[in-house]
């Protein structure tokens, strides 16, 4: 019995998903917001295209942990800086805020790389499942460089790692045929 099968155009997906992925790569304020919308479009469409829900869902909980974090990771930044301006001011003041700089600098580092690990593990299962989907294997490896580069955070050669996962996802949506054959189940 000959399975059924249907084509899929990536073509939008495509340009979308590597549009919006360097637009977050470069970061720059409103272009970030406008990646970001682009990428969620892309991966949306590939999700509902194949049938394959996971890609949308699992990439949009990695993003809400990864944003978590990075607030988190702005009140480290105010409450350290409170803490080395209170190094240099007298008591009352000063003894207290160099603890609080203290605790308030360990504790969300902490917290922020944990979750920013929950996040990402998302993002890999995303990027895994539309390797699987549209047999790019880059996918995959951005996603493994991008939840590694998170767990080396500590050791700030994750940064590098994480960078070249942003990359390798920018290529690899750009990789991506404009047509994908998919078995109809």
């Amino acid at each position: 019995m000959e399975e059924a099968r249907r084509e899929i155009q990536l073509r939008k997906v495509k340009l979308l998903g590597g549009i919006g992925m360097l637009l977050l790569f470069l970061n720059l304020g409103v272009g970030w917001i406008a990646g970001l919308v682009l990428l969620f479009i892309a991966l949306k469409t590939l999700a509902e295209e194949t049938q394959r829900k996971s890609i949308f869902y699992d990439y949009l909980t990695g993003f809400v942990f990864v944003f978590v974090f990075n607030i988190i990771a702005t009140i480290l930044a105010f409450v350290s800086f409170w803490g080395i301006f209170g190094a240099f001011t007298e008591p009352p003041y000063g003894r207290s805020a160099q603890v609080l700089g203290a605790a308030g600098f360990i504790l969300p580092v902490i917290i922020g790389i944990i979750i920013s690990i929950m996040g990402y593990h998302y993002i890999r299962r995303s990027f895994t499942t539309i390797a699987e989907v549209t047999n790019e294997r880059m996918f995959a490896t951005s996603g493994q460089l991008l939840f590694w580069g998170a767990v080396l955070t500590l050791i700030f050669i994750g940064v590098l790692v994480s960078f070249v996962g942003e990359v390798l996802g920018i290529v690899a949506f750009f990789s991506l045929p404009d047509t994908l054959q998919m078995e109809v189940p």
